[in-house]
Formats: C-alpha cells, structure tokens, sequence
C-alpha cells in the first residue's frame, strides 16, 4: 500500500528526525507506528544516522508479536526493514538475536533478560519503546530496573565515545 502521510503524520516524522530524544504522542488509530517506521527507515537509508541492526523496540506481547511486523509488511516503502521477534524461549530469542535484521523487537518482560545477555556490550543505537513510559518503571515489578540499566548503558557508552575522541586529539 502507498503511504501518504496525513499533515500530523509528517509533522510528527519531521520532529522525531530533529529531535534525537523524543515521544510521539498521538492517539490510539493515528499511525504511530507508521511513523516511527517511517523515521527508522530515513534514519537507516536516507540519513545514514542508525547502522542496520542496531534499533530495539520494547513493547508488550501483543504489539510485539504482530504490530510492528504487520505494519511493516503493509507499506510499501517500508518493504526493506527486516524484523527480528525477540520472543519466546531463551533458545528462540538468542536465534532471534542472532538472525540479521534492522529492527529487533523485545517484549517488556525480557528486557531485563536482554540487558543481562548484552553485558557491558550494550549493541543498539536506538531503543523505541511504544507504549506509556509508566509500563517501564511500575514499581511492583523490576521494570524500574529495566530502565537504569538502558539508561546506564547509554551514559557508558557516550562516555566512552567522549574519552575515545578526546583521546585522539
């Protein structure tokens, strides 16, 4: 199918590649995800900004079983992006990792299982998370440790990009 973005739908596209750090906040139908796909798809190809392979979307079960796929599989100039599904066994989401894509998409309660896999070697560029921030840090669960760890892993990896390049000079 063509994709012709409605004006919002541009308008949320053009701020998502301005804004590095961003939350697209559109009601349920309005095609965030078209968007974000859109935006992946620019940053991969178009920009040159995101290395292929380096994009985790976490999401809940149900959206990262079908959404994403689906979503991609429907638009035409979204044809080329590769999804992995993290999901299942621990023995289906290691081949899951392991299978060559652009985009991997984990369920929110196997991150902590993914942080735990990855180590030190934190291997995305870009994490989407596709839901309310308020699934990530409930609490009653260890998803508030969910994010301390992606958030760490981003500031020692910035930092030791910083000291790499400080060290060249």
């Amino acid at each position: 199918m063509r994709y012709k973005p409605h004006q919002y739908q541009a308008i949320a596209e053009q701020y998502a590649l301005d804004h590095p750090r961003c939350g697209l906040f559109l009601d349920m139908g309005l095609g965030k995800t078209v968007v974000t796909l859109t935006v992946i798809d620019q940053l991969i190809y178009d920009y040159f900004e995101i290395a292929r392979g380096r994009i985790l979307v976490i999401a809940p079960l149900r959206v990262a079983e079908d959404t994403w796929s689906r979503e991609s599989s429907k638009w035409d100039h979204l044809q080329r992006l590769r999804i992995s599904k993290v999901l299942g066994s621990a023995k289906r989401r290691l081949a899951a990792l392991s299978t060559p894509a652009d985009i991997y998409i984990i369920n929110r309660d196997n991150v902590v299982w993914l942080t735990q896999q990855c180590g030190a070697h934190w291997p995305f560029d870009m994490v989407v998370v596709p839901v309310s921030y308020t699934h990530l840090r409930a609490h009653e669960t260890g998803r508030n440790l969910v994010c301390r760890l992606l958030l760490e892993k981003k500031k020692k990896t910035h930092t030791k990009k910083k000291k790499h390049i400080t060290k060249r000079k």
